[in-house]
């Protein structure tokens, strides 16, 4: 699994909304109206700055007025169906997910369990999941509803003044390529992230199962130290996350504040754009002040989907393993009770020297049997 490309990754999580394309298509339909609307408000800085304010005409100001409630009530509305119905979709998947991971737990052999700590598996079924519920729910409603902004507005920028609008076509690229920068490294220290989850939990599990064990040998300040490094190694690994996710946005903040100094600079010089008024102007800074919230939440919201889809690689590995065969033949109505051990041999898996050799023994029916070893 780890050699699957995140391609790969999220054709197979794209399985799991199969089952959700009414719940989705309500969803769609919900955020990318909640955008549309937003858009077009703005669109009417226009007329409002030259036909209200510079004309005199206060008519559009009174309609405005009556219509602007009703606008924003419908608004509201669109925001809960999207919303709700990404996040009915996500819980939905994180259940079969935990549901599926708990079917193959119980189904796998003791091989798996003895190569595979508890904490971790444990962590994969908690922690795990709720990373993925955040890739198809909280992650989902902001790349919808803010690229469907983005879009909207480049769109309305173009229409309103294509020369002013034109910087976008050469910092586009750029942003492109810190995204794509940013993404890898967002997944890589996401399996970290994982892969430190999983020891603070098995560091917990192994304590809280063992603790007379800590009591009894005076184990609590070496405990206490592992615990701490492992907890600080997770600690650094958040911090890194962090840091990659505040650099990329203020990275691509700095790029959308340098084309709007250039559409400041072009406006400003006569000549250049003739068909420029105040509102045409105003509504181009508007619509690209506007950007600059979209263009962080869709960079913040990165790092979101990345977890989300290093959690898949994290389940579907698990997924993936072979459950344990039932190759018995023989059906018994009811048992006896009495067990013949008959040169049993036993090894743990990876160990040379067998932990059981040539054990033989037989049990009466309602035998008491004590087993442990000599001290000679």
């Amino acid at each position: 699994m780890d050699s699957q490309v995140p391609d790969k990754i999220f054709k197979r999580f794209r399985v799991y909304l199969k089952d959700y394309k009414l719940a989705f298509a309500v969803a769609i339909i919900g955020m990318i109206g909640y955008s549309v609307i937003d858009v077009l408000v703005l669109a009417q800085l226009e007329t409002l700055v030259d036909d209200s304010l510079g004309k005199g005409d206060y008519e559009y100001l009174r309609l405005a007025a009556f219509f602007i409630v009703p606008i924003f009530i419908f608004r509201g509305v669109l925001n809960f169906l999207g919303t709700y119905s990404v996040s009915w979709i996500g819980n939905h998947v994180v259940m079969r997910m935990r549901q599926e991971l708990f079917s193959r737990y119980i189904h796998f052999p003791v091989e798996f369990h003895d190569n595979n700590s508890t904490g971790k598996l444990i962590s994969k079924v908690i922690y795990d999941t709720e990373q993925v519920a955040n890739a198809s729910s909280k992650a989902l409603i902001i790349l919808v509803r803010e690229g469907a902004l983005v879009i909207g507005l480049l769109i309305a920028m173009f229409y309103k003044s294509w020369q002013l609008s034109l910087i976008f076509i050469l910092i586009g690229p750029l942003v492109a390529v810190i995204v794509a920068v940013v993404s890898k490294r967002f997944r890589l220290v996401s399996r970290r992230i994982q892969d430190a989850m999983g020891g603070l939990t098995s560091s917990v599990e192994q304590v809280l199962k063992g603790h007379k064990v800590v009591l009894m040998f005076g184990g609590q300040d070496i405990e206490n130290k592992s615990f701490a490094g492992k907890n600080n190694h997770n600690r650094q690994q958040n911090m890194k996350l962090i840091v990659a996710r505040i650099l990329s946005v203020s990275s691509i903040q700095v790029i959308a504040s340098i084309a709007l100094a250039v559409v400041l600079y072009v406006a400003s010089t006569p000549g250049l754009v003739t068909t420029l008024t105040p509102g045409v102007f105003v509504s181009v800074v508007v619509f690209m002040t506007m950007l600059l919230k979209p263009l962080k939440q869709l960079t913040t919201v990165n790092s979101e989907f990345q977890k989300g889809m290093a959690a898949c690689v994290s389940i579907f590995d698990v997924l993936d393993q072979h459950i344990e065969e039932d190759k018995g033949t023989q059906s018994i109505t009811r048992v006896q009770g009495k067990i013949d051990f008959n040169n049993v041999t036993f090894r743990y898996p990876s160990k040379e020297n067998a932990a059981l050799k040539k054990l033989i023994f037989f049990s009466q029916t309602r035998a008491n049997i004590c087993s442990g070893r000599p001290f000679w």
